[in-house]
């Protein structure tokens, strides 16, 4: 054989591994999906409910913070066992006058911080985490609302002394926008939810989502907050927690809903600063292998997608270059077969959620059909995105921290509870 195909096969038996790996993982979150059955732990103790600080890091949010403030003084807890902490991250809008609003209408409730520059979401939240009282800290971003039950819900989690964070579902506010929004909604719901739910069923990582997290203050303040250079500080403090032995629970039942990125540059920023987050986050924790069990391996094979992304670009590559240059780059079976089922893999299951699309859809037009080339183009661009935070790595492009931009324009309504 070649060198280049030993290179290939490399490339090739380490995407079957991790598919193969990971479909288990997904089958078992889609079946108790459709159990419809929330992962709420049985076991109660008696003892007061926990009071819980709430961080809500505020950059430039003047179209969104009203309406998650607004949520936030009417949620079913009692008024003296939470407490609401802005942390004004260097706004150039109404942010500031916002917070300082609601704070004058609810000072026993409602304290509010103004940081004259911004150094990212991480360091406000390190910020804001200084002057939290509360046993549970939990991060809310500007742009969500969460249902009024999710500060009661998440105490039944923390009953159990062995957990340490929670991560709740977030939904779509906006879902209906545009086309960007149900692309991005349909990928939550068919993919993320399932996969997450999936390693809670089976005892895996559970990642943190930078959103509706909960996390004991006391165990956070021990592993020193945020990393203030992470572009991904969610994914890293869940890994973080992993190598200090703490668990982290995922809960069905906690539901906050948010914005999705609304144009295709919003998309393209977000997924970026994600991919390259688990990517840097996957280097950083390499030493979880050092003493494996199954949620520290399972934490690194997470983290590993978008580089999962690159390797199917090599084997259309090779898929490719088989089609228009057959027997000239790769003359091996073994490496050609490999390569074009993947490709044929990954054909029939974007077929597979195009259809389920388009079925789910009322009522049922011809039209709907568009979404069959919509999602190919979907997964593409998710591959080019990670290609492209995998070559900023490489390329030592430093890491920034980008907030995506949020509009506001949607305005949340009860029935939407029901979305997904």
């Amino acid at each position: 054989m070649e060198p280049l195909s030993y290179v290939a096969l490399v490339v090739l038996g380490s995407l079957y591994l991790w598919t193969l790996y990971n479909l288990p993982i997904l089958v078992k979150g889609l079946r108790k999906s459709f159990q419809n059955v929330a992962t709420v732990p049985q076991a109660k103790r008696s003892g007061a409910s926990p009071k819980f600080s709430i961080l809500v890091a505020a950059k430039n949010e003047e179209p969104v913070l009203g309406r998650l403030l607004s949520r936030l003084v009417d949620v079913d807890y009692p008024k003296d066992r939470y407490e609401v902490l802005i942390v004004e991250d260097g706004s150039n809008d109404q942010t500031a006058k916002v917070g300082h609003d609601y704070e004058a209408k609810f000072p026993n409730l409602i304290r509010f911080f103004h940081r004259s520059s911004s150094t990212g979401k991480p360091a406000a939240l390190n910020y804001g985490l200084g002057f939290a009282s509360g046993e549970v800290v939990v991060v809310v971003d500007a742009d969500n609302v969460p249902e009024r039950e999710f500060l009661t819900k998440a105490t039944k989690y923390f009953d159990d002394p062995t957990v340490m964070a929670v991560q709740g579902v977030t939904r779509p506010i906006n879902r209906d926008e545009n086309l960007i929004t149900k692309l991005s909604s349909y990928e939550e719901g068919a993919w993320f939810r399932p996969y997450i739910q999936g390693k809670e069923t089976l005892g895996l990582f559970i990642p943190l989502t930078g959103s509706c997290g909960f996390v004991r203050r006391e165990f956070l303040q021990k592993l020193g907050g945020w990393e203030n250079t992470a572009v991904a500080e969610d994914i890293e403090l869940a890994a973080r927690i992993v190598e200090h032995g703490g668990r982290i629970r995922y809960a069905t039942d906690i539901v906050s809903f948010q914005e999705y990125p609304s144009s295709l540059r919003q998309l393209i920023v977000q997924r970026t600063r994600w991919f390259r987050g688990y990517l840097q986050t996957f280097v950083k924790y390499g030493s979880l292998l050092k003493n494996p069990n199954k949620v520290s391996v399972d934490a690194e094979a997470t983290l590993a997608g978008p580089l999962v992304l690159n390797l199917t670009l090599i084997t259309y590559a090779i898929a490719i270059l088989d089609a228009f240059m057959p027997s000239r780059t790769f003359s091996d079976f073994p490496v050609l077969m490999l390569a074009d089922a993947a490709t044929i893999l990954t054909v029939v299951t974007l077929m597979v959620c195009s259809f389920a699309i388009f079925h789910s859809i009322r009522p049922m037009r011809p039209r709907n059909l568009i979404w069959i080339p919509l999602v190919f183009a979907y997964w593409f661009l998710q591959t080019a995105i990670a290609a492209n935070a995998l070559l900023q790595m490489v390329l030592g492009r430093k890491a920034v921290w980008v907030k995506t931009e949020k509009t506001g324009k949607i305005t949340f309504r009860p029935e939407m509870v029901g979305l997904l």
